[in-house]
């Protein structure tokens, strides 16, 4: 049974889906994962693309970006998660204002973070870029694409997170992308030439 805001454990266009796929994360250490996300069957959706990794994680879920930056502001004392997921349009508190907290906080310096949206605004990806977003996820339609597509950003998120890989931190930040909405995947070849428009 899934709870917003209390752990539970495993029994379309976005950046980083495409890099460094071949890699795994480490199978052997258990991921604790803080999701701010307010409409719940998205949230079960990133359960299930992290489930299909399978990893061990904790998947800490809160409905608004308030609980969330208090959940955030209390673990800069304890123990840090090992990855940041946030939803823009969150109530109280929005993505934006989340991401430029964590961001602020240097406890929070080797933790990736990855805003995830439902909207097509490429302004969204490029603030997410100037705001040193770790991942801009295009919640993609469809159970199959958002299971692959999101769970290709989730991997290379827990390599950094496993491995602080800035290299990869800064390619995932720095990449051309689709439809211009934000760092990350290789265009997609339409069929015309380099160049036509």
């Amino acid at each position: 049974m899934l709870s917003r805001g209390k752990p539970f454990r495993r029994a379309e266009t976005n950046y980083c889906a495409n890099s460094h796929t071949h890699v795994i994360p480490p199978v052997n250490k258990r991921y604790r994962i803080f999701l701010a996300e307010d409409h719940y069957p998205d949230a079960l959706l990133i359960h299930a693309a992290l489930d299909a990794l399978g990893i061990g994680f904790d998947l800490q879920i809160f409905p608004d970006g308030e609980r969330a930056k208090t959940a955030l502001e209390q673990a800069r004392l304890g123990q840090l998660p090992d990855l940041i997921l946030l939803d823009i349009n969150l109530p109280r508190v929005n993505g934006f204002d989340l991401l430029q907290s964590v961001k602020a906080m240097v406890e929070f310096n080797h933790v990736p973070v990855a805003l995830l949206t439902s909207s097509h605004n490429p302004d969204d990806g490029q603030r997410a870029s100037g705001l040193k977003a770790d991942a801009f996820v295009v919640k993609p339609a469809g159970l199959d694409n958002f299971l692959r597509e999101v769970g290709l950003v989730l991997r290379s998120l827990l390599r950094i997170a496993a491995n602080d890989d800035t290299s990869l931190r800064a390619f995932c930040r720095h990449r051309p992308t689709r439809r211009g909405l934000g760092p990350g995947v290789p265009r997609r070849n339409s069929g015309k030439a380099a160049g036509a428009r």
